[in-house]
């Protein structure tokens, strides 16, 4: 989704922001991967405590976000802004923490049509818009990540409303800070709610970056819950969608490097579009769980 490609730059008070620039999801030929688009399989039983063992979860329980599990920006948060943003793709929000709420079961991205300032290497821009995310990475690009994983079977039950330039998505980001690889488990693009983009990022040989996408097209994913999931095992990555495959890649290129888990909800980009006065505001992206499992041979 956001492929990273990153700088270092000095930011006030001594600090070093990682910028990121975005390339556009584009698919690149490449014979390497082997894909397939079953759509019969089920997903695997992973309530098989002979099989599987859940490594990581949050059922969204209580009233207030679980701040051991989760932070409220990227790993490049620049503190004196008081929160972030994706600048390389282009995109029009600014992340704020007031913009994540919990409670009934869930936590609640919420984008608003409010405009904010902020001041990054002594310069001021305004963003149109404020909203949330969550993800299991650092508070800041020193400290320690939160949590990661490296395979696995990655689920989250999600209700995610559309309109023109809204983005919501569910990802894996190296821990290393650096890409690619990545893995995006699902992106809708408001602007087509039946459709969504399943894709694989990684570096070729030479380095330079490739990605393998599908857009699977299906009811309309804002309306209801829906899983979305993958399971990331070596040499292969399948996606699920409501516990059926939606896409398999088997190929060298899956990475084995850590993942941290990202969960979003951008407004406008490179991807999707920007928002425009047809888009209707506030928007959400609503989590009522994320669950990872682990093989029980691989602990």
């Amino acid at each position: 989704m956001k492929n990273l490609l990153r700088d270092i730059s000095l930011v006030c008070a001594g600090l070093c922001l990682v910028a990121v620039a975005i390339i556009s999801l584009r698919p690149h030929p490449d014979t390497s991967p082997v894909r397939s688009t079953a759509q019969r399989e089920n997903a695997p039983n992973v309530l098989d405590q002979a099989v599987w063992g859940q490594v990581f979860t949050d059922e969204f329980s209580e009233t207030t976000l679980d701040t051991t599990k989760w932070v409220t920006c990227y790993d490049w948060r620049v503190s004196e802004a008081g929160g972030c943003t994706n600048p390389g793709n282009q995109e029009q929000e600014w992340y704020m923490d007031n913009h994540i709420t919990v409670g009934g079961g869930a936590a609640t991205l919420t984008a608003t049509r409010e405009p904010v300032t902020i001041t990054e290497n002594g310069q001021s821009k305004t963003y149109s818009y404020q909203s949330g995310m969550i993800s299991t990475g650092r508070p800041n690009t020193t400290a320690d990540v939160k949590w990661s994983g490296t395979y696995g079977y990655y689920e989250a039950r999600m209700k995610v409303q559309g309109g023109q330039g809204v983005w919501p998505a569910f990802w894996l980001l190296p821990t290393s800070q650096k890409w690619p690889p990545e893995i995006d488990i699902m992106e809708l693009l408001g602007g087509r709610t039946n459709r969504i983009l399943l894709t694989s990022h990684w570096a070729d040989a030479l380095g330079k970056s490739k990605e393998d996408s599908s857009t699977i097209t299906g009811p309309d994913f804002t309306k209801g819950w829906h899983t979305y999931a993958v399971n990331w095992q070596p040499g292969r990555i399948d996606w699920y969608i409501d516990g059926r495959m939606a896409k398999s890649v088997h190929s060298k290129n899956v990475s084995s490097e850590p993942m941290e888990i990202i969960l979003n909800l951008a407004i406008g980009g490179r991807l999707p579009g920007n928002a425009d006065s047809t888009t209707p505001f506030p928007r959400t992206a609503q989590i009522d769980y994320v669950r990872v499992y682990g093989l029980k041979l691989e602990q």
